[in-house]
């Protein structure tokens, strides 16, 4: 016998794991966020070469991103938290299988610090009553509240060390004595 040239029928299992990406992130504005890296392939199924998609949803659906068609990605300026994800498939398989989701949160930091209470008068050194939270900021989104509290005795703002409450109780003071609180949205 002469035989002719060989034909393959293949069958290719589609992936069964999307396999696993990073990282998250977390910061204040805008920013351009940094690489999402390959951390574990895709694995599971048999044959076809593999093919990759890249997803971003920033709250309006899952959107493809022309052209990233690598194991990792590298995206562009945000500045809403946008949440990515990759596809994978073994041709000519038709169905993507993705891996964990990252997200690129933006947080805007507050932008009115709220209001404390309550002023004090009385003569001499004395112990000052605590100073109360009656409104706590607003504004912004995202990211947990830090707060720190200053002192003004005449010689400028000066950072009190262990005050991170929204409240504050100051100790005796021999001096007049100006208070305020600091707020932000971590990381801002």
């Amino acid at each position: 016998w002469i035989y002719s040239n060989e034909i393959e029928k293949l069958v290719v299992n589609n992936y069964t794991d999307g396999g696993i990406i990073e990282a998250d992130e977390e910061r204040c504005d805008g920013y351009d966020p940094n690489e999402i890296v390959n951390v574990t392939s895709p694995s599971g199924g048999i044959g076809g070469a593999t093919e990759y998609i890249w997803e971003f949803d920033n709250g309006s659906g899952w959107t493809v991103i022309a052209g990233a068609t690598a194991d990792s990605y590298d995206p562009g300026a945000i500045t809403v938290s946008t949440t990515y994800r990759r596809g994978s498939r073994r041709a000519p398989c038709t169905d993507w299988i993705y891996s964990n989701e990252v997200e690129k949160l933006v947080v805007n930091n507050y932008t009115d610090g709220g209001v404390i209470e309550a002023d004090e008068e009385r003569c001499d050194g004395y112990d000052p009553d605590a100073i109360t939270n009656v409104t706590s900021p607003s504004g912004g989104i995202g990211g947990a509240t830090e707060y720190i509290w200053e002192f003004d005795n005449g010689s400028g703002w000066t950072v009190i060390g262990g005050a991170t409450a929204d409240s504050y109780d100051p100790g005796a003071i021999t001096v007049s004595t100006t208070y305020r609180r600091g707020s932000r949205r971590a990381p801002c």
